[in-house]
């Protein structure tokens, strides 16, 4: 197995790593669904973020996520890690607008609405939480 990229979550490295260069397998470390993500504040979404980035540069076909995906899914293609990162995006420039607009968590989280990725499993059971994630990093630096 070769170590291709390196992410650094808040001290704790994450590796990328091909197991196959010949069968375009990735094996991707903790960059799990969005829309699922149980780590609250402790993961900066700004570094899954670039992680993601890295991870869509480098030359493969199959994901083999660390957690599964959407509706239990066991692997993923690059399409995939590219809606994970435009949700990703998207939410941060939505939080970054209620930031600026001086909302609190409530409002944010009752005004924020992605329609685009609300058919995701956990969507809504998740989406308060990735909003204050991103509220915290927009508002406080975290």
């Amino acid at each position: 197995m070769e170590v291709v990229a390196g992410v650094d979550l808040g001290g704790t490295a994450v590796n990328y790593t091909i197991i196959s260069k010949e069968e375009n397998f990735l094996i991707e470390g903790l960059c799990e669904h969005p829309a699922r993500s149980k780590e609250g504040p402790q993961v900066c979404l700004a570094q899954i973020e670039e992680g993601l980035k890295k991870v869509i540069e480098m030359d493969w076909e199959t994901l083999i996520p660390g957690h599964p995906g959407p509706g239990g899914k066991q692997t993923g293609t690059k399409d995939n890690a590219r809606e994970q990162l435009a949700y990703l995006q998207d939410l941060s420039s939505a939080v970054k607008k209620a930031v600026n607009d001086s909302k609190s968590y409530a409002d944010a989280q009752k005004d924020i609405k992605l329609p685009k990725y609300e058919a995701w499993p956990n969507y809504n059971a998740f989406l308060p939480m990735n909003i204050e994630r991103y509220f915290d990093f927009w508002n406080r630096g975290i």
